[in-house]
């Protein structure tokens, strides 16, 4: 008995020490309930646990022996990709931080964090004032080098403070640009732009399971990019793509989504089917991922200035009977206006009776709408589509399993593309009021068809 008691006692301080735990405090806590807890790898996030936030706005997560050291990502609100941050568990520290909308994270526990987010705060300072130093036109160079100097000992002081960190594989590959010598700020932007990537290893798997490697590329390719030219556009994705050929194609596809996804959300077609005809689709196909290569074609196919994908459907006939014609065969009408909707979609409900009122007010528009419903079962469309005799009604048989919807590419409802007499796409406006400002920019001055 006495020897089992021996064994119980000397196995109690390796069992306290795996075990870890991430606290937090959330302001104000009324606006979160849960926290969502991911281990984040090269190639995966993996589910850890999850936590409610207590009425206090604290949080308590235990960490096995089983969680391993690595890259940890705590989502507090939906959508989880815009509202998350990551944090560094070496598996020898607790993690405590407090966080809220207006400060961010703030770590008071764990050395690794606590000395990137010292890092980081270090480094915006003096960038800002050598932006200062510039802005001002100033020539002082004696002024000039004590900036200089002083980021250079910045960086040499964190590197060696983190040195045998986990923390170190980001401070080294943020490691800026430092001249020898005064230069003006033309010459001192392209040597940044230079040695921006000069020291990331994107096959370090520590990087790869952060959001730094992603940050990295954005920030290379529109931050500095100073006269948003396509041609530069180009040349820095281009640069971009050349500097992750080494890794997995798996994650070359990532990072390069990710890329796609910005021209799209920013509304720039050109370079977004650049980065899907020149770098993404081959990636995918030669992943053999079809699925995203018809993504990418989808949005191609739906350029603006393209001409929109055509689809059959039934409509009323001049004898009474239903005949079977297609988009492109409509005819009588200077625009069309394609409407992706459902009658169980709360959105859609609210912005079909906006969008009526403009119409009936503007005449002069001379739009037909093709309001498209993504449906599930007969009702409650059959009736909501009775509410707007004049647009012409499809019923979208599955919902968002239908072949129309998918060659448009369509993940949401309510869904606008506006088309002129031929059919080519003049805008994709999110809702009825961005439809009413592009109209007022772009009158209607052909004649009626």
């Amino acid at each position: 008995m006495i020897k089992k008691l021996i064994l119980i006692f000397a196995l109690l301080p390796s069992l306290a020490l795996s075990q870890h735990t991430i606290q937090g405090t959330f302001s104000p806590a009324d606006n979160y309930s849960w926290i969502i807890l991911y281990k984040i790898t090269p190639t995966a996030t993996e589910y850890v646990k999850n936590v409610e936030v207590k009425d206090t706005g604290n949080i308590s997560i235990e960490l096995g022996h089983t969680d391993s050291k690595g890259i940890y990502k705590l989502v507090y609100a939906l959508p989880q990709q815009d509202y998350n941050f990551d944090v560094i568990y070496d598996g020898e520290e607790d993690i405590v931080f407090t966080f809220s909308e207006d400060k961010g994270i703030e770590f008071t526990k764990s050395a690794e964090n606590k000395l990137l987010a010292s890092y980081t705060k270090s480094m915006v300072l003096i960038n800002q004032t050598l932006n200062s130093f510039y802005s001002k036109g100033s020539h002082d160079e004696t002024a000039y080098m004590k900036i200089v100097e002083t980021l250079k000992d910045a960086q040499n002081s964190f590197e060696n403070a983190s040195k045998g960190k986990m923390v170190a594989h980001f401070i080294k590959a943020n490691a800026p640009y430092i001249p020898s010598s005064f230069e003006d700020s033309a010459t001192y932007f392209n040597h940044v732009k230079a040695a921006y990537l000069e020291h990331v290893d994107f096959n370090d798997p520590v990087l790869q399971s952060s959001d730094f490697l992603i940050q990295r590329i954005l920030s290379y390719v529109f931050d500095l990019n100073k006269d948003h030219s396509t041609a530069t556009y180009k040349t820095n994705v281009d640069t971009v793509a050349e500097a992750i050929k080494t890794t997995q194609l798996q994650y070359q596809s990532v990072l390069l989504e990710v890329l796609w996804n910005q021209f799209v959300e920013t509304q720039n077609g050109v370079m977004a089917n650049y980065v899907a005809d020149t770098h993404l689709i081959p990636i995918a196909k030669a992943l053999e991922n079809q699925k995203l290569v018809n993504k990418l074609m989808v949005y191609k196919n739906t350029a603006i200035g393209n001409v929109a994908p055509d689809f059959s459907f039934k409509i009323q006939g001049t004898d009474g009977e239903k005949e079977t014609t297609t988009m492109h065969q409509l005819k009588g009408h200077q625009q069309y206006l394609i409407l992706f909707w459902s009658s169980t979609c709360g959105h859609c409900l609210a912005e079909l009776p906006i969008l009526k009122k403009y119409l009936d007010s503007n005449p002069e528009n001379d739009i037909q709408v093709v309001a498209i419903g993504l449906e599930e079962a007969h009702s409650p469309w059959d009736k909501e589509s009775l509410k707007y005799p004049e647009f012409i009604h499809i019923f979208g048989e599955g919902k968002w399993d239908n072949p129309i919807s998918d060659a448009y590419g369509v993940t949401g409802t309510p869904s606008f593309f506006l088309l002129d007499a031929e059919k080519h796409i003049l805008a994709k406006p999110d809702d009825v009021e961005a439809l009413k400002t592009f109209l007022e920019n772009h009158p209607i001055t052909s004649e009626k068809q």
